[in-house]
């Protein structure tokens, strides 16, 4: 229950654009947890937002090691292909949307 609740303050920092906040939190909560795939990827949503796109990559990355549900799997590869397009790996970009497409396959 820590752990959820710190995630969901994180997210509502994220929301009110308190980034800073949201990464003391999404940092307390992957340290309480962290085979969980929802803090590895809270982490990378911050450092997203914080214009560290190679580090949300590895970050959405890592939550993948954890995920075993499809559906799940294409929210953290589209978010990659975003963060690749973001810093500037179109080809990177197109080879993450592939991996969404071979998910729902």
């Amino acid at each position: 229950a820590p752990v959820r609740r710190l995630i969901s303050a994180a997210e509502e920092s994220l929301k009110k654009g308190k980034i800073l906040e949201a990464r003391a939190q999404a940092d307390r909560a992957y340290r309480m947890e962290i085979r969980d795939p929802r803090t590895s990827f809270l982490m990378a949503r911050v450092s997203e937002r914080e214009k560290s796109y190679e580090d949300a990559e590895q970050w959405a990355r890592r939550s993948l090691d954890t995920l075993d549900d499809a559906a799940n799997k294409r929210v953290v590869w589209n978010f990659i292909a975003h963060c690749r397009e973001k810093s500037g790996n179109r080809k990177g970009a197109q080879e993450a949307m592939r991996q969404v497409k071979e998910l729902k396959n």
